[in-house]
C-alpha cells in the first residue's frame, strides 16, 4: 500500500524477481536451522510440538510483536502419499499464517512470518513446497487426524516444455492459466488421461500459475515466461 498526504491508501503490484543463493537449511532432531551468509545458523523451526501452545515454541522470531499467538494440533495433510500433522494457528493482532505444517512450515511461506508485525501491509503465501523436483504439498489434500494416510493412486502429472505447458489430469477436469496478481487467461475443460496444455507463445513475459480443479480437489504448477 502507498498513502497520499490525506492518508487515503491505493494498492501498487509490483515484482522482483532475484536469482542468487539465499540461504542453507539444516536439519538436526526435527529442528530446522537455517544460515545466511557468514551468520552462524540459527533456529528456523521446531517441529518438536506438542498438541498445543504458543507459536513461540514453533519458531523463535513469529514477528507478532509483543504477544504471540497459540497453535492447536487441527488435522493431517497429504505430502506425497504420507500424512503430516496441521496445527491451526489462532488470529493474532498482525494475522498472516493461519496454521503450521510439520516438515514445511507455515502457510505464509518457508521463509515468511507467521505474524506481520511491523509490516501490515505485507502479504506472504504458501504456494506449493517442493523437494528435489519432487511437488510434496500443493494445499488440495487433507483428512481427519483419526484416518491414516491413504496412498495416492494416481497423481496430476506436469510438464514444462519451451513453449507450453501439458497436464495429465486422472479424472476430468477445468484447466486454467492466471497471471501471477490471479487474473484469469486461458481456461478449458481436460478430460481423464488425456492430456491437455497451454501454448505460451503469445503471452507477455512474466510468471503464471497453472491451476487444475478436479474431483473436488486442485493441483496447481508455477510457469515462468521469458522474452530474449
Amino acid at each position: 500500500m502507498e498513502y497520499d498526504e490525506l492518508g487515503n491508501g491505493s494498492m501498487v503490484e509490483d515484482t522482483t524477481y532475484f536469482d542468487l543463493f539465499y540461504t542453507l537449511l539444516r536439519e538436526e532432531n526435527r529442528r530446522f536451522y537455517q544460515k545466511q551468509g557468514n551468520n552462524p545458523d540459527y533456529l528456523l523451526y521446531n517441529f518438536e510440538l506438542g498438541a498445543s501452545g504458543n507459536t513461540t515454541e514453533f519458531t523463535p522470531y513469529p514477528s507478532c510483536g509483543m504477544s504471540s499467538p497459540s497453535f492447536q494440533l487441527q488435522d493431517t495433510v497429504c505430502i506425497g502419499n504420507i500424512a503430516r500433522k496441521r496445527w491451526s494457528i489462532s488470529f493474532s493482532q498482525y494475522p498472516m499464517a493461519t496454521y503450521i505444517i510439520e516438515g514445511v512450515g507455515a502457510n505464509s511461506g518457508l521463509l515468511g512470518p507467521v505474524c506481520r508485525y511491523g509490516c501490515p501491509e505485507c502479504s506472504y503465501s504458501l504456494l506449493n513446497f517442493t523437494l528435489n523436483g519432487d511437488t510434496l504439498y500443493q494445499g488440495s489434500c487433507s483428512m481427519p487426524l483419526s484416518l491414516p494416510a491413504a496412498p495416492i493412486e494416481e497423481e496430476v502429472r506436469w510438464q514444462q516444455l519451451p513453449n507450453e505447458i501439458l497436464c495429465l489430469s486422472p479424472t476430468d477436469g477445468q484447466l486454467s492459466l492466471y497471471t501471477s496478481d490471479g487474473r484469469l487467461v486461458l481456461q478449458q475443460k481436460i478430460k481423464a488421461h488425456q492430456g491437455a496444455g497451454f501454448r505460451l507463445d503469445a503471452q507477455p513475459a512474466g510468471a503464471y500459475i497453472v491451476r487444475l480443479d478436479y474431483s473436488n480437489r486442485m493441483s496447481s504448477q508455477i510457469t515462468i515466461i521469458n522474452r530474449n
